[in-house]
């Protein structure tokens, strides 16, 4: 049938672009999750991949008071760009129970069952990645898939709509 296939998360410049709304997204689900100010609350992103630095970048703009965690020598390092405190593999733990907000962008269980108890009742955590990582919790756990699709929409096409010509050579 000469049908055409494109995976649009082999597009370096797509998959950051939508990182960037992807963090919009995040921003959003805070805002309307919690009945605290943003700027009053304490937030950890786990995960500083393609969604962690974009939501580390329009965190680090509003001037918010957040830490990320890497397993990645490497990107540990970058994330000192972002925010003065940074873990290293499993460092963050040691203060879980700190988080007003915790942001999961990796795709698979980081947490076991007593790890999660350690999480305070009062958190909101936000499952970026699109897998479930947390089946029984005390905290609010929110699943958070295709925000760019859900706020907005718009850009997001537009942006696939870009790739699709670059890819095409249009």
């Amino acid at each position: 049938k000469n049908i055409t296939h494109f995976n649009f998360l082999e597009d370096e410049v797509f998959s950051m672009k939508n990182s960037i709304l992807t963090a919009e997204g995040i921003l959003e689900k805070i805002i309307s999750l919690t009945k605290r100010s943003i700027f009053n609350q304490k937030i950890l992103i786990m995960g500083s991949g393609r969604v962690g630095k974009a939501t580390a970048m329009l965190f680090s703009k509003l001037n918010l008071d957040f830490s990320l965690s890497s397993t990645s020598e490497t990107n540990h390092g970058l994330n000192h760009i972002f925010c003065k405190k940074n873990y290293l593999n499993d460092d963050f733990l040691l203060f879980l129970n700190d988080f007003d907000i915790i942001i999961n962008t990796i795709p698979a269980k980081i947490l076991n069952s007593e790890q999660i108890k350690l999480i305070k009742n009062s958190c909101l955590f936000l499952e970026i990645s699109s897998i479930t990582t947390i089946n029984e919790c005390n905290f609010r756990y929110e699943l958070c898939p295709a925000l760019p699709l859900k706020f907005s929409s718009e850009t997001a096409g537009e942006i696939m709509f870009e790739s699709i010509k670059n890819r095409l050579n249009i």
